[in-house]
């Protein structure tokens, strides 16, 4: 007869096979256990990651089952309002380009 692990002894097997996840590295994943069956929360940055970390629940001694419950975080970093993009934006503005300013002396007049 098998003797059945306690949650909080699964919790600890989860948590040493995330953190040995190569494709996880650092990250914010909390795990919580009940009858066996592991629930992961939290953020990460891809898919790939996400599915990683379910994968290496999966191995950890005593899971029964997953629920994947982790967020992906969005990429704020690339939207038009970020402020980082105005930024980088403010040296394009024509009055801002010494060779668009018209000039006192042109050559032209």
């Amino acid at each position: 007869m098998a003797v059945k692990m306690r949650d909080s002894e699964i919790e600890q097997w989860v948590l040493r096979a995330l953190t040995s996840e190569e494709k996880l590295g650092p990250s914010e994943i909390c795990v919580q256990a009940q009858d066996g069956v592991i629930t992961l929360c939290g953020s990460l940055h891809d898919d790939a990651s996400r599915m990683a970390a379910e994968h290496a629940a999966y191995r950890a001694a005593g899971v029964i089952d997953v629920v994947n419950n982790i967020q992906l975080k969005s990429c704020t970093a690339l939207s038009p309002s970020s402020s980082a993009i105005r930024a980088l934006a403010l040296p394009l503005k024509p009055n801002r380009l010494p060779f668009l300013q018209r000039s006192s002396s042109s050559a032209f007049e």
